[in-house]
């Protein structure tokens, strides 16, 4: 198995890999768009998905990405953020640069957000949160004061059309950021009479004006909601309570009606109105259910592997349960699917190249 990249490491879909975080930079005079390699593609029905983007070599690694309505936006630690098209064309640098690395990355129909973690003479680091229009207009600083948030291991930072929505990583407290005037709720706003449930949040979904999360303490998982535009939280129902896998459970998506959870072995969903929770999918005995998840009008998008553990499925399961129908099992997904997000038609997935050396964003269709 290949050794991934630091975000890779980090979203792996299989328990025990961790994170060893580059010590120092690089530099170089050929400029960082050149490499990557991206070629348009014009044929997308390819059974098992078509590469986007690909890195020419391990030290472009892609770490993160996020898809916008029009391009795929990358980062490469020790590069900067990138974008091309996102079916493929010129690769082009959002931000070069060779002295930091990305912690996170999430963009809207507007603009592309990243965290840059720089680092001192001491090796602490020094984060900023970096904002630039899709159209690549001038680059506007979001946060550079007491920034602590961030690292790619989980779902950290989320944007829609109106706010941003980080989780602090001294005390775990998610922040909302306005995107209009820049103004920022923190969740529970201070004092809040309720548990500290957000405080250990392990995961959250924002739904509009409101962020779900969900957490655990010992044994005990719980949901919770807080609303970005005020800062008022409220505690939902126990997991537990509902009969909810508790092996490392993940609040993963939510629809207009629906919330929905994976832990290592099913998918659920947990109805808004009355918390009535639905399994949707059990993975058999020795097979797991992976971390890269996404939900559609239609259907549950994940990864899980094959019984025994040993092959990665890219696979598609409709939301009120079924049969089990798989996307794409190219070989290379073995080894590792670290991120999926999705537009009305198809899949976007970061994974390994073919070769097992670098990294690939590639195109899967839903149908």
């Amino acid at each position: 198995m290949r050794k991934h990249s630091t975000a890779a490491a980090l979203l792996m879909t299989m328990p025990g890999w961790t994170l060893a975080l580059p010590l120092g930079g690089c530099g170089s005079d050929t400029p960082a768009a050149a490499g990557f390699e991206s070629k348009l593609q014009m044929q997308l029905g390819s059974p098992d998905g078509v590469p986007v983007v690909r890195s020419l070599d391990s030290s472009h690694d892609i770490e993160l990405f996020a898809l916008g309505d029009e391009y795929l936006f990358f980062s490469s630690n020790w590069n900067g953020v990138f974008r091309v098209p996102k079916f493929g064309g010129a690769v082009e640098a959002v931000e070069e640069d060779h002295a930091a690395i990305t912690g996170a990355l999430a963009a809207n129909a507007r603009d592309v957000f990243w965290e840059r973690v720089r680092f001192d003479g001491n090796g602490f680091p020094l984060r900023k949160l970096l904002r630039r229009s899709t159209d690549l207009g001038p680059v506007s600083t979001l946060r550079n004061d007491d920034f602590d948030a961030l690292l790619p291991e989980q779902r950290l930072m989320e944007v829609d059309d109106a706010h941003l929505v980080i989780r602090h990583l001294q005390d775990g407290v998610p922040e909302a950021i306005s995107l209009a005037d820049g103004t920022t709720v923190r969740i529970p706003a201070e004092p809040i009479d309720v548990t500290d449930i957000f405080p250990r949040a392990g995961s959250f979904v924002l739904d509009g004006n409101t962020l779900f999360a969900a957490a655990c303490s010992g044994d005990t998982c719980a949901l919770a909601r807080g609303d970005v535009t005020t800062g008022a939280a409220a505690i939902g129902p126990s997991l537990s309570g509902l009969s909810i896998g508790l092996d490392d459970p993940v609040l993963a998506a939510a629809d207009d009606a629906y919330l929905y959870l994976i832990d290592w072995y099913h998918v659920w969903r947990l109805r808004k109105s009355d918390w009535a929770s639905e399994e949707v999918y059990r993975a058999p005995s020795g097979a797991y259910v992976g971390r890269p998840f996404v939900v559609d009008d239609r259907a549950v998008y994940f990864v899980t592997t094959a019984k025994g553990g040993e092959q990665l499925e890219l696979v598609a399961v409709a939301k009120t349960g079924g049969t089990l129908r798989v996307l794409s099992t190219r070989p290379h997904l073995a080894q590792g699917i670290c991120q999926v997000a999705q537009d009305a038609q198809y899949l976007f997935v970061l994974a390994p190249t073919d070769d097992g050396l670098s990294m690939q964003i590639l195109v899967v269709a839903k149908d």
